[in-house]
């Protein structure tokens, strides 16, 4: 008690030796006879007085790993000055995840896996909304990524897009890029951070390497960012064709959906930091080697639901919620790629996207944790 009362008298003589005002020591000398009553210790007297601390800046490890979140939206105006979900899901994202990346996503559309003719519907955005949407985010301090989807037909895969002659794949190139050219446009305009030329083509990618160059270089001309294209997980342990080497893609994204499980059950969240180790972190390195540049999770999800790790690509299961095991399967991945310097960033989906949504539930709060981390 002593020293808690020598410790007070040094603080007021120390405030009247600044020659403040009588009144005012009146009132910290009763503050401080209240807060010691209350058994506070003269350090926390101080701080209640003079306010927190300034928040100590945290030196990032890997200041340029991608913190992503992919938002979709859809319709014509998605993204743009009228669309209101998307300002306040940035703020839901930015409170509740730190991320620093968000994902755009741009549906374009074709009636059959066959089909050459590649275009807007309904549910695609303007490139004027596109713009909109890069400069609102970035306005709110985030990297942007652009990403492509291709919607085939009633629920049919863009990796089963295939030709049976090379006039048909030519077509289909020029008429793709014809459709998503102005999205590109729009990108550099706004000054997005990062433009993937393609999403999950899988079959595609084993068209002449020739087109594929083309379109990088076309898409390099137009736009003056990083580039990548995004493959998918089905294809990892696959032979990578030459064009994924071209040097103008400063990485390969990978949608990532391997399955942690063996079957639909509950994996023990303890165990799941070695499983992600070695049926992913091990394939996506690989990757990295086989083409020479690092890899980039352009996409990965797991399911609220007690079998979050079982075909986490599926958006329907009969078991119930298990929020704690969708947070597992996120700190699962979180734990190995922040770790691996072949792996240069991570988004999930998608915020405000049914049964994958981390909105308000402990993914996002696993996201945050990590986000912030200095390991980041």
């Amino acid at each position: 008690m002593e020293e808690t009362v020598a410790a007070i008298t040094a603080f007021l003589k120390g405030f009247a030796r600044k020659g403040l005002p009588i009144m005012l020591l009146i009132v910290l000398g009763v503050s401080l006879e209240w807060l010691l009553l209350t058994n506070s210790s003269p350090l926390a007297v101080v701080a209640a007085i003079t306010g927190p601390l300034p928040t100590p800046s945290v030196h990032y490890q890997r200041p340029a790993f991608q913190t992503g979140i992919v938002f979709p939206q859809w319709g014509e105006q998605a993204y743009g000055k009228t669309d209101h979900n998307f300002a306040f899901g940035l703020g839901e994202i930015q409170q509740q995840t730190a991320a620093h990346w968000v994902e755009i996503t741009v549906n374009l559309a074709q009636a059959a896996p066959d089909a050459t003719d590649v275009g807007s519907v309904s549910y695609t955005p303007t490139p004027q909304s596109i713009y909109e949407g890069i400069m609102r985010a970035h306005k709110m301090g985030y990297k942007v990524f652009i990403v492509p989807l291709i919607s085939v037909g009633q629920n049919i895969w863009s990796g089963y897009i295939h030709f049976g002659s090379l006039a048909d794949a030519q077509t289909w190139f020029a008429n793709y890029w014809r459709a998503y050219a102005p999205y590109i446009a729009a990108a550099q305009r706004a000054h997005a951070d990062q433009v993937a030329i393609g999403t999950e083509l899988t079959m595609l990618e084993q068209e002449p390497a020739a087109l594929w160059n083309t379109l990088i270089a076309k898409a390099h001309a137009l736009y003056h960012g990083r580039l990548t294209y995004d493959m998918n997980w089905s294809t990892l342990d696959a032979p990578s064709p030459d064009w994924m080497r071209n040097p103008a893609l400063a990485a390969i994204g990978v949608s990532e959906y391997l399955s942690l499980a063996p079957k639909r059950e509950h994996i023990a969240p303890a165990l799941l930091p070695g499983l992600w180790r070695s049926i992913v972190r091990r394939r996506l390195d690989l990757l990295a080697l086989r083409v020479g540049k690092p890899v980039l999770i352009s996409e990965i999800a797991y399911r609220n639901s007690a079998d979050a790790t079982f075909y986490p690509f599926k958006d329907t299961t009969p078991a119930p919620h298990d929020p704690i095991e969708q947070a597992a399967a996120y700190d699962a991945a979180l734990q190995n790629v922040i770790a691996d310097p072949l792996i240069e960033g991570i988004y999930f989906w998608g915020w405000s996207v049914p049964t994958f949504e981390p909105n308000w539930l402990p993914a996002a709060q696993t996201l945050h944790h990590w986000y912030t981390s200095p390991l980041a």
